[in-house]
């Protein structure tokens, strides 16, 4: 199975880590926009709900910022 990594050496906390601002930037954006219109009718949405917004946001951010590595594959381990 492959499964992204999280690069966070580029999210260091050097105040000039330009990544660092980007990605904070794109993520509070992302996080505002989902929480504008998005309760249901009947009232507020579900902790469930709310967590896969978030997770969302988290996951498009560091991607378009790229702060994700490439995929690495698994070792395939012999018996």
């Amino acid at each position: 199975m492959d499964r992204k990594k999280w690069d966070v050496e580029k999210l260091s906390n050097d105040p000039g880590n330009q990544t660092r601002k980007e990605y904070q930037q794109t993520l509070q954006t992302k996080l505002r926009k989902g929480n504008k219109g998005q309760e249901e009718e009947d009232g507020e949405l579900d902790v469930d709900e709310q967590w896969k917004k978030i997770e969302q946001a988290i996951k498009e951010a560091a991607e378009e910022t790229n702060t994700r590595t490439k995929t690495n594959e698994r070792r395939k381990l012999v018996r």
